[in-house]
């Protein structure tokens, strides 16, 4: 869902280079992402019942993963900005804000965060009920459905961020949260005990991952290659990453309607 929302931003005015304004650090957060979604398609292909402590050794690689992608991928921004000029010069001093500036956002963002938790199950057990009365399948509509409605206020934040000229803000968003995405496996077995998710988990999650892993791959590429020239008023690699998108759709309805 997130490298849709990647690959529509290209669409979004204004169309000025989002991939090529976007800086090439991004690349770095995409590749522990793709490291830790490969390794989730690994454990959903073979299936290991095998757990330690009730969480299963693959899963411990994730967490793993996010770890230690999240501290490079920091350490690698701390590197960069302190490399940066200052914008007005190097004698500018650093912006001051007034104390206790930060409070009223941070109850802001606690209120937001409640409200996610406390509608949360209802949504679980709505969606649930959608798959069975629609027949659609729960892999099918997990991956397309619920994965769209639960990306809404990562499109709106990303949207807002390309607005005020933010392009970074809005690529990071979506690949760091494919990366944070990997390590919520840890608490959903934990609170699974006695057996592994990914030796329940249909083959079709499996197709999900590289599909997603391609697309990161493009996206990467995408920001690395900085292309210069659109199609159609878009980013060259927003085209081929919806048409990807949308061909491996194809495919997983396919797969899960032969099944």
């Amino acid at each position: 869902g997130n490298m849709l929302i990647l690959a529509v931003l290209g669409f979004v005015p204004p169309r000025d280079g989002l991939f090529r304004r976007a800086s090439p650090d991004h690349t770095l957060a995409a590749a522990f992402a793709i490291v830790a979604t490969a390794l989730a398609a690994v454990l959903v292909f073979t299936r290991s019942p095998a757990v330690l402590g009730g969480v299963p050794p693959g899963t411990l690689g994730l967490l793993a993963t996010f770890l230690l992608g999240s501290s490079v991928v920091y350490r690698q921004g701390r590197w960069a900005h302190g490399q940066a000029p200052p914008p007005s010069g190097a004698d500018a001093p650093p912006a001051q804000h007034p104390r206790g500036a930060w409070r009223r956002p941070a109850a802001e963002f606690a209120v937001a965060a409640a409200v996610l938790l406390l509608v949360a199950p209802t949504f679980a057990h709505s969606a649930a009920d959608l798959a069975e009365s629609t027949g659609v399948g729960q892999t099918v509509f997990g991956t397309l459905v619920v994965g769209l409605a639960t990306s809404l206020p990562e499109i709106v934040t990303c949207v807002a961020a390309l607005r005020m000229g933010a392009p970074d803000l809005a690529v990071g968003n979506l690949f760091g949260s494919n990366l944070f995405n990997t390590v919520m496996f840890v608490p959903m077995e934990l609170a699974h005990p006695g057996a592994s998710l990914f030796a329940a988990a249909s083959p079709e999650h499996g197709l999900t991952a590289l599909l997603a892993i391609i697309l990161m791959a493009l996206g990467s590429a995408s920001v690395a290659f900085r292309a210069e020239r659109r199609v159609a008023m878009a980013e060259p690699g927003a085209v081929l990453m919806l048409v990807t998108y949308v061909a491996g759709v194809l495919l997983l309805v396919q797969r899960s309607a032969g099944g």
